[in-house]
């Protein structure tokens, strides 16, 4: 797909008729950085993409399949033209996030917690991400279980991002496990002397706090903080 890429790109610019650094300036970029692309040095950027559609009329589709024609001009049918600008922009307005089987949200349980075996994927506009869009380390996981319901339903989407044991501050949801069980809940480590406390939030008494003792800490581990959840209806 690189060699592709660059000669589309090589192509788009010889249909100009300008050179490669007056082309490069028609779409906003520097000419060093115009010409890394076209060598294939460096990945085309969803923004130059975009660029390339409004300004010289670029399929869109050509960056994800070859054999579409090079000009939205040669797309029949305006509806259609539409079609493929407005479906371009959602992609390229989005993230793909890898879903890591499901997490617990009750007592700690014994499901497929955060595992890259045989990995799914979903789309996430990145505006839904806000700050958190260009994090490379995000990672999705649905939701098994009531014990955070008035946060997260069961069934929901989690979206969360790895960090240093330190960074993890009183309130924050996150993903953990221990002795190898996963769950989800809210981390609270200065509310229990002797203990890290992570609290359900639920509208079912049943579901529990867990406390885990400070000297048992060995065996806990937290896979990231959540940063954005969903719930379905």
């Amino acid at each position: 797909m690189e060699m592709d890429i660059i000669n589309i790109l090589e192509k788009i610019v010889k249909n100009s008729g300008l050179e490669q650094d007056k082309f490069a300036e028609t779409i906003g970029v520097k000419k060093a950085a115009f010409n890394n692309y076209i060598r294939g040095r460096r990945e085309l950027p969803k923004k130059v993409i975009t660029q390339l559609m409004e300004v010289h009329n670029v399929n869109p589709q050509i960056f994800f399949d070859p054999t579409a024609p090079l000009y939205i001009r040669d797309v029949v049918g305006k509806d259609f033209v539409k079609e493929e600008k407005d479906n371009y922009l959602l992609r390229a307005d989005a993230l793909k996030l890898p879903l890591y089987g499901s997490v617990a949200a009750g007592a700690l349980a014994e499901v497929e917690g955060v595992t890259t075996d045989s990995v799914e994927f979903i789309t996430m506009p990145s505006q839904f991400l806000g700050k958190y869009s260009e994090c490379k380390d995000l990672f999705a996981m649905t939701v098994n279980g009531d014990s955070m319901n008035k946060v997260v339903k069961d069934g929901g989407i989690v979206i969360a991002r790895p960090l240093d044991l330190h960074q993890y501050k009183d309130g924050d949801i996150v993903i953990f496990s221990y002795n190898n069980e996963y769950s989800l809940k809210r981390f609270c480590p200065n509310e229990l002397e002797g203990f890290v406390l992570f609290k359900a939030e639920s509208t079912d008494k049943m579901y529990k706090d867990i406390p885990i003792k400070t000297d048992t800490l060995n065996d806990l581990k937290i896979f990231g903080k959540v940063i954005f959840y969903g719930n379905t209806l």
